[in-house]
């Protein structure tokens, strides 16, 4: 009986160790590092398609939108498109009746 004492405490110790091995191999691999490392196609993914939400205020996927001229709101589509805007505006000038 006295052998077997410290039995569970060492298994766990090695189940520990062999659970830290799988995880270093897995993080050190090539296709997680292409995959989440840095530089990953994952995230230029995902930062294409922020930048072109945030731009244009719709889900996109074009990759390389952000580059586009929207200096003038005539190109830009969240400002204006087929002549509405999504901004209020007077329909006349103030202190005219519309």
């Amino acid at each position: 009986m006295s052998k077997e004492r410290g039995q569970s405490t060492i298994e766990y110790i090695l189940l520990l160790a062999v659970i830290m091995l799988m995880v270093s191999v897995v993080f050190r691999s090539p296709l997680f590092a292409d995959l989440l490392g840095e530089d990953s196609s994952f995230f230029k993914i995902l930062k294409d398609r922020m930048e072109y939400s945030y731009r244009y205020t719709h889900a996109g996927v074009e990759e390389d939108s952000g580059l586009e001229n929207i200096t003038t709101p005539v190109n830009h589509d969240s400002y204006s498109k087929d002549s509405r805007s999504r901004f209020a505006g007077d329909l006349a000038a103030y202190g005219e009746l519309p």
